[in-house]
């Protein structure tokens, strides 16, 4: 009878590694490589689909159904240049909040002045620049999902004078207003007090 040995721990350790490491390769290739048809010749499920759904890898579906709103992400202002314009969906894309930020005119570094010329000028300035102190608000979103090319924003608890519900329409490119302006992707901010 030949005498009982024992694992050592080091080798224990370098098999999980292994084992753990091919997992990780599987997983990665099941999200990396392209799947190809999900039908087989009768319309039934191929192999490697229902092998990818038994095993809990997600399908090409369910991926898409997890992809953020269009709407979602910042967004600039031609009305507000550098200032904070951005949007965030829940899930599934009918509702959330939009965030903003509007230059109060003022700039705590300017000396009195060139603050006394700033209120001046305050109705001819357009937009957030370094170092203005902002007021930030939001609003409320809604649309029928995150497909829809509508979007419903309550500007009634901003404190924006204006509409205090505006309807904005997607266009392929970007986010169009009633008053015929347009939000293109992007979203540079200024970068002023409180950003």
């Amino acid at each position: 009878m030949a005498p009982h040995q024992q694992a050592r721990p080091g080798r224990v350790i370098a098999v999980i590694a292994v084992v753990a490491a091919m997992t990780a390769g599987q997983m990665i290739q099941a999200f990396l490589v392209n799947p190809g048809r999900r039908a087989d010749s009768d319309g039934g499920v191929d192999r490697r689909t229902a092998l990818m759904l038994a095993v809990g890898w997600p399908s090409a579906a369910q991926a898409a159904a997890s992809a953020p709103s269009k709407w979602a992400g910042r967004w600039d202002d031609p009305d507000a240049p550098g200032c904070r314009r951005e949007i965030i969906m829940n899930f599934d894309g009918t509702k959330g909040r939009l965030v903003g930020a509007e230059s109060t005119g003022m700039n705590p570094g300017l000396s009195a002045a060139e603050m006394a010329r700033e209120k001046r000028v305050l109705d001819t300035k357009k937009g957030c620049a370094r170092g203005d102190a902002l007021k930030f608000w939001e609003a409320k979103l809604s649309s029928a999902g995150k497909d829809s090319n509508e979007l419903t924003i309550d500007l009634s608890k901003t404190g924006i004078p204006g509409a205090k519900q505006v309807i904005a329409k997607w266009d392929g490119n970007g986010i169009v207003f009633p008053d015929g302006s347009r939000w293109t992707r992007g979203g540079s901010v200024a970068g002023g007090r409180g950003s």
